[in-house]
């Protein structure tokens, strides 16, 4: 849910956004997205999460990718290399680039995911 206060305006609470499991399994909040809001951007961000141990499924992108973890501690598999990533760190992967998350902490992972352009279902293989 939204307030709009003014027309230049857009003010949404993260957690009224309904969660749902995405084609790669995270479980996903689209917080912004230009064909959902009426806006003109560039991007499309996104509030993703995965339980303890849990992994999203390998997929490929058309887009640009930028995680940027707010919580917990994430192996984010990129092509042939696994990067480690943290709470308060972000990760850029470039377009057509095989991708998949694994939660390696503790607790929950959450983390944002900023897309350029914007997220569309047909610019995503499931692998």
């Amino acid at each position: 849910m939204y307030t709009n206060y003014m027309s230049n305006h857009l003010h949404k609470k993260v957690s009224t956004v309904k969660e749902f499991t995405a084609g790669d399994a995270t479980f996903i909040r689209e917080i912004l997205h230009p064909n959902n809001e009426g806006v003109d951007l560039p991007y499309s961000l996104a509030y993703g999460s995965l339980e303890v141990g849990e992994s999203s499924i390998p997929h490929v992108l058309q887009n640009e990718e930028l995680y940027y973890i707010l919580d917990g501690k994430a192996a984010i598999h990129v092509g042939e290399e696994i990067v480690e990533i943290n709470a308060d760190e972000v990760l850029l992967i470039h377009k057509n680039t095989s991708q998949f998350v694994r939660n390696l902490g503790a607790k929950k992972l959450t983390f944002l995911c900023i897309v350029s352009p914007p997220w569309t279902e047909d610019k995503e293989e499931i692998l």
